[in-house]
């Protein structure tokens, strides 16, 4: 078995609320696992 490296480029959060076009408290939330019933897609 080989192990791979992945290269991944990081953001901030405001970064990634902008690039989801999320408020940027909605993204906070969800990723802390306060989404509830909110449904997050991303395309």
């Amino acid at each position: 078995m080989s192990t791979t490296v992945l290269n991944r480029e990081t953001c901030s959060d405001a970064e990634a609320a902008r690039l989801l076009r999320l408020p940027q408290s909605t993204l906070g939330s969800c990723l802390e696992g306060g989404c509830g019933r909110a449904e997050v897609t991303v395309q």
